[in-house]
């Protein structure tokens, strides 16, 4: 995985603050303010530039779920870590709010 970190307590800091940025037909991207890029699911997670690459849409789906427009997968924690799954909304790892 192509990450560069894993999920950390959430805090008031640009290392853990996203924005959904708007996009085409009510899709969004997430950018990270310190990275200054944007999460990027390809074959991996990883983080690019954003506009670079496809990959980088994503809409909320039920109970929460973030799903990725060019896989349909949805993100996941999984043992502290980001990855793509099928999407399961009872899944609790699968939920994802604003705060």
């Amino acid at each position: 995985m192509d990450f560069g970190g894993v999920f950390a307590t959430c805090a008031d800091s640009p290392a853990t603050n996203w924005t959904a940025k708007a996009g085409p037909g009510g899709s969004y991207t997430l950018y990270d303010e310190s990275a200054r890029q944007c999460l990027t699911a390809m074959t991996m997670l990883q983080m690019a530039d954003c506009g670079s690459k496809a990959g980088q849409s994503w809409r909320t789906g039920t109970s929460s779920t973030l799903v990725n427009l060019s896989s349909s997968w949805c993100l996941v924690e999984s043992a502290g870590w980001p990855a793509m799954r099928s999407c399961e909304p009872s899944d609790p790892r699968q939920r994802w709010a604003r705060e």
